[in-house]
């Protein structure tokens, strides 16, 4: 090739490299600031990850913490669990997507396989950032900036120095904040930011009840696990109650762990009145909820994501408001998890697909359950012995009590090993015991007459279902006197 070739193949180079402004906006676009700041805490259980291997026992990250602060000016996170490793920090950390090689995979943790968790995060809340962690004895500094931002080369400066920090750990400190970020983190200063705590609350719940300390703004977040109802209802050599539906099986190098139960007690006639009418029952917690490696992606979803509405489950109803699912995906890889890169569910992945089933027949289990008992009230015996147990606790609970289900066991299922079921034997209502429910509508007008036929003074504080149980005891008493005249 001649000179004149040559030149003519370099004018004929076309530029595809993506434009930072692009990236970045692309990056951060389809991802909440708290959700941003989720995944930074990702990083921090990852570091813990990488410093101590096999997370076992029942407080593996006990010792470790995270600590967020915040005002209308700087967003910082500092963790003391373990720091980022030289080699990881030049090679992988601040690269714009890591690489998905087998060989990366000890250098990714439990929670981020993208490579892009800690950069996105800093773009959504400002474009002006500081990096500094020491792992061992070694540490560094990073310094991020609008400056960079405009310049073609994607390269960062490394600076390495063992003094950025006192202890094993990483500092992330970001100002220059973006309008959406200084206003919330305004906002959350004022306020504790309540919408990031309870997020923070609900999906680390599980690995701070294993020991992780998270703390905003000096005040250190509590976990809401999802329990369970487990009660023991004693019937002559019988037993049998309330327990969940579970299902554990593998799928390649994903253990999967399906729970589906009742957290709170069934809802009365009363109070699905009120629903009705004013829109009084609180569905936070009802729904199913999908966790990777005890990381929260997904919290009391009721739609057909999570099977409600598809094959033998029913749709979503308040009448289901006591039912709660989970689905736990754990695996040493990653990148097997049922995961997208903003950490939402991959529904179309082959693990989901298979676990997604079992789900459906668990929900399939206790809205059949509720529909039973639609019309009778739980007995009060029962009531009083119900007990609420964590998910720790479900599997134990349910070896010691073979006689309120049956585990069913195969080697092979659908393309899963090592497949175990527990069926649960669930009370059903006794006519002769159990009090029927009496539900008819009236109009209001009617229901104020009765009331102030009733009372000197009209009652409005009570519900038309309080209406018509005085109703039935007034005719009941009159029916009894009427009996023995």
């Amino acid at each position: 090739m001649n000179a004149e070739q040559k030149q003519l193949s370099k004018d004929n180079i076309v530029q595809a490299n993506p434009t930072k402004d692009f990236f970045v906006y692309m990056l951060t676009r389809d991802i909440e600031l708290e959700d941003a700041i989720l995944e930074l805490l990702d990083n921090c259980v990852d570091s813990i990850v990488r410093q101590i291997g096999k997370i076992d026992g029942e407080k593996p990250y006990a010792g470790y913490q995270a600590e967020i602060t915040f005002n209308n000016k700087q967003f910082c996170i500092e963790d003391n669990c373990g720091g980022i490793p030289l080699d990881v920090a030049k090679n992988y950390a601040f690269m714009m997507g890591g690489t998905l090689s087998e060989n990366a995979n000890t250098n990714r943790g439990l929670l981020g396989a993208y490579g892009i968790g800690m950069k996105r995060a800093i773009f959504k809340i400002g474009q002006t950032a500081t990096v500094v962690s020491k792992h061992g004895d070694t540490g560094f500094q990073v310094n991020i900036n609008d400056k960079w931002l405009k310049k073609r080369n994607w390269d960062l400066r490394l600076t390495v120095s063992n003094e950025v920090m006192s202890h094993s750990g990483t500092k992330i400190t970001v100002s220059n904040l973006s309008s959406k970020a200084k206003t919330a983190c305004y906002m959350g200063e004022q306020g504790g930011f309540p919408r990031l705590c309870d997020k923070i609350s609900r999906h680390f719940a599980y690995i701070i009840a294993k020991g992780f300390r998270i703390i905003v703004n000096k005040r250190e977040i509590k976990p809401k696990p999802i329990l369970f109802q487990w009660v023991n209802q004693a019937t002559g050599r019988k037993k049998t109650g309330i327990a969940p539906y579970i299902f554990q099986a593998n799928y390649e190098d994903v253990e999967i762990e399906v729970i589906v139960g009742l957290y709170r007690e069934l809802p009365n006639t009363a109070e699905l009145d009120q629903e009705l009418k004013y829109g009084t029952m609180s569905f936070e917690n009802a729904g199913c909820t999908v966790i990777c490696n005890d990381r929260v992606v997904l919290y009391a979803d009721k739609t057909a994501v999570t099977g409600w509405g598809f094959a033998t489950a029913p749709s979503y109803q308040p009448l289901f408001v006591a039912i709660a699912g989970v689905v736990h995906f754990r695996s040493r890889n990653p990148l097997s998890l049922p995961m997208t890169t903003t950490h939402g569910v991959d529904v179309n992945s082959a693990v989901y697909q298979r676990a997604i089933v079992h789900l459906q027949e668990g929900l399939d289990v206790f809205t059949r359950f509720t529909y039973q008992w639609q019309n009778y009230a739980i007995r009060t015996e029962m009531a009083k012995a119900i007990k609420t147990v964590d998910i720790a606790e479900i599997k134990n609970l349910a070896n010691d009590n073979a006689l309120l289900g049956k585990w069913i066991n195969m080697r092979n299922h659908k393309g899963m090993s090592d497949v175990h079921i527990f069926w649960p034997k669930l009370i059903e209502p006794n006519p002769n015991i159990d009090p029927t429910v009496i539900t008819f509508a009236k109009p209001d007008s009617e229901i104020e007459e009765i009331t102030e036929y009733l009372f000197e003074q009209p009652d409005y504080l009570l519900t038309p279902s309080d209406i018509g149980d005085i109703c039935f005891r007034e005719i009941l008493s009159k029916a009894r006197k009427n009996y023995e005249w």
